[in-house]
């Protein structure tokens, strides 16, 4: 099976979404499939050229990752608060990201559109039309209902954005989202049942091993503190600030909070935890994939948020996967959704505390503390959990096997 696949991002960028394309792509490449990937040049999240990374021209780019083709398309570079530019670059993206895959000489069986970008959903459209072949739109962030915000411009954008959305899942072929909650958005914009799919993002077990050795806690200076980690996007709607309260009511305990990463939010974080003299916390630079596994192994306890906003009731952070995964005790804050069902409903790995609630989360870090056997007992079942049935390769195959049909139909 021939595959294309469009993605906002991709290596060497880190970023929920260059996880979930790089992991599906190996291993359909793995698995004797031709998969192209469809992305841009690379600046993720600092808005600057990645060191090392051969640009060319920066109108185009081919080069193959791993097996993988993957192509270029021209873009702006943007950092987290240039919101005008991010703006411009939506259809920009849009559009250079079509011409490209309209004017691919390989063919294709199928094509995939994976969010947050959403005009690239009406990219694949275009180019699977045009070559005759179905278009699946994989929702891993639902817009419009991401964007938040009172003013007058937003609430206008909202319904007509939203009428463009319906266009866009009426003409897929199949439309797929990463948690069971996603079936009641799908519905509430017409979908039928059948042209529906869940795929979870799922744990890479290549980049998440077992048996990884971990020297993190000696290499911070944390070699006897109970460390609490928030490793990935330090983002908006997060709810981040709660974790700041809640080392402020820790202070005197052995706890340390360790986050890892970059975003929109990690400067005005970094200013506030100065404002408020929290010395129990550190604030460390992202790091690569193969270097995550270590954070989380040197983390006793991990954290995966969402702030209280109805729109992040069917997500599931994919941070989840990772920590569970990992055998690490979960901490999750964020609405009683989907990520609740998984981590503390099926898997037990979790405990649950209301979002942007920092006496539950400081609570809930303290039982953790007190009580070694809860933290292994979590951990232990995080894991077998994930491992046995939601792993990248076993989710990756099943997705393959809706391909297939769906290429079988066209």
């Amino acid at each position: 099976m021939r595959i294309l696949y469009l993605s906002q991002f991709f290596l060497p960028e880190i970023a929920a979404g260059t996880s979930r394309a790089y992991g599906l792509a190996r291993e359909w490449t793995r698995a004797g499939h031709e998969v192209t990937v469809l992305t841009f040049f690379p600046h993720y999240p600092k808005g600057e050229a990645y060191p090392g990374f051969e640009y060319g021209n920066r109108l185009f780019k081919e080069e193959t990752i791993e097996g993988i083709r993957v192509l270029r398309a021209f873009n702006l570079f943007y950092r987290p608060h240039q919101l005008w530019k991010r703006a411009a670059d939506l259809p920009l993206g849009a559009f250079t990201s079509a011409l490209t895959g309209l004017l691919d000489s390989q063919k294709h069986d199928v094509v995939i559109a994976t969010s947050p970008q959403p005009l690239l959903f009406f990219s694949a459209l275009a180019i699977g039309k045009l070559h005759g072949i179905p278009t699946v739109l994989e929702i891993r962030d639902h817009w419009p209902e991401a964007v938040s915000g009172s003013s007058l411009l937003i609430r206008a954008a909202v319904p007509p954005a939203k009428r463009l959305i319906k266009e866009a899942y009426r003409q897929a072929n199949l439309v797929v989202g990463v948690s069971p909650f996603y079936r009641e958005v799908f519905r509430s914009y017409g979908v039928p049942d059948d042209k529906m799919a869940i795929f979870e993002n799922g744990l890479d077990e290549g980049e998440f091993p077992l048996n990884v050795e971990s020297h993190w806690k000696e290499e911070l200076g944390l070699t006897n503190r109970f460390v609490v980690s928030f490793v990935g996007t330090i983002g908006r709607n997060m709810g981040l600030e709660t974790v700041l309260e809640s080392a402020r009511d820790l202070a005197n305990t052995n706890a340390h909070f360790l986050f890892v990463g970059h975003g929109a939010r990690r400067e005005p974080l970094e200013q506030r935890a100065q404002e408020m003299g929290l010395k129990n916390i550190t604030f460390h630079p992202p790091v690569e994939r193969d270097k995550l596994a270590g954070i989380y192994k040197a983390s006793d306890v991990s954290l995966a948020c969402l702030a209280n906003h109805p729109f992040h009731k069917p997500r599931i952070p994919a941070k989840l996967w990772e920590i569970l995964g990992m055998g690490i005790p979960m901490i999750l804050c964020a609405p009683n959704g989907a990520a609740k069902a998984v981590a503390v409903n099926q898997a037990g790995g979790a405990l649950w505390v209301p979002p942007e609630d920092s006496k539950a989360l400081t609570t809930a870090i303290r039982t953790l503390m007190n009580n070694p056997t809860q933290r292994k007992e979590l951990g232990t079942k995080g894991q077998t959990f994930v491992r046995n049935g939601f792993t990248r390769a076993q989710i990756a195959r099943r997705y393959a096997e809706r391909l297939k049909a769906l290429v079988k139909q066209a």
